[in-house]
């Protein structure tokens, strides 16, 4: 919180007299002006101000020379503001913004057409949560139609809106949450002996995820060797999309030694699968 003294005369409070912080407990002294010189007797105006609060100016007071004038409490009001918390879909968790998985928010504006006018970003609190009050180079947001994109690592990018703000007034768009990406995992393992099957070294191992429709599976989704523990696990198509809830089918091959076998998997969003059935490829 920052405090300004001025003097006033019989037509304004213009004359600057000194300005100074407020301590760790909200408090502020004046006694002199900048350059050293005691305050007079006179009317004299505070106005204070901080980030994230209303600008407030104390009406005109008197003052005498070599009094003590405690002027007490001077309430703040928090500016107008769209406000809210990123949470995770599945668990209600907070997501924050300072550590994975790095919760980001930003505002945009909208007209009749769309909402490409970039007004403000921010990186979610330790909480999720989020607090807009201007446009990015200070000023104060205007009514008007406005939209909220959220994104976080891992988790499929969420938009709100578009939605009213009316100048002077907050909005709270309470929790919004983020779905994280649906997960297939399993291993993949000998039919007879139990031993996994790798896919870095020979039978090399090899798993296909294909999304189904009512006319089959035959959209390719991703493919990966399995791990040197015959491990696999799909979150995202191959170009990076976070995979969504759906119906689909695996298909494990493991080299001319063993027989292909193929799995419908019906998964939900955000639900972390591991399938063990039909995974153990028998010898041909």
């Amino acid at each position: 919180a920052s405090i300004v003294l001025r003097r006033c005369d019989e037509f304004s409070c213009s004359e600057f007299v000194n300005s100074q912080n407020a301590n760790s407990s909200g408090q502020f002294r004046f006694f002199s002006y900048y350059y050293g010189a005691p305050l007079p007797t006179g009317n004299y105006q505070i106005e204070v101000s901080a980030s994230q609060y209303q600008t407030k100016q104390v009406e005109p007071f008197g003052f005498v020379e070599g009094q003590d004038l405690d002027l007490g409490d001077i309430p703040l009001v928090p500016l107008p503001a769209i406000t809210g918390r990123v949470v995770d879909a599945v668990t209600g968790s907070p997501l924050p913004g300072n550590a994975p998985p790095f919760a980001f928010v930003t505002l945009l504006r909208c007209d009749e057409f769309n909402c490409f006018e970039f007004v403000n970003q921010q990186q979610a609190d330790s909480n999720g949560r989020f607090r807009f009050t201007s446009y990015y180079y200070g000023a104060p947001l205007p009514t008007g139609t406005y939209q909220i994109e959220v994104s976080a690592s891992q988790y499929q990018t969420k938009q709100v809106g578009p939605l009213g703000f009316v100048e002077g007034q907050g909005l709270d768009l309470g929790d919004i949450t983020l779905t994280p990406p649906s997960v297939i995992r399993g291993r993949v393992v000998d039919a007879s002996t139990g031993n996994p099957l790798p896919g870095d070294a020979p039978p090399f191992a090899l798993v296909t995820l294909r999304r189904c429709d009512v006319s089959g599976c035959f959209e390719f989704v991703n493919s990966q060797n399995a791990d040197s523990s015959g491990q696999f696990q799909f979150n995202s198509f191959w170009y990076g999309v976070l995979l969504p809830g759906g119906t689909y089918e695996l298909e494990i091959a493991a080299g001319p030694l063993y027989e292909t076998r193929r799995l419908g998997v019906v998964i939900g969003d955000g639900e972390n699968r591991e399938e063990s059935r039909g995974f153990h490829l028998p010898t041909r």
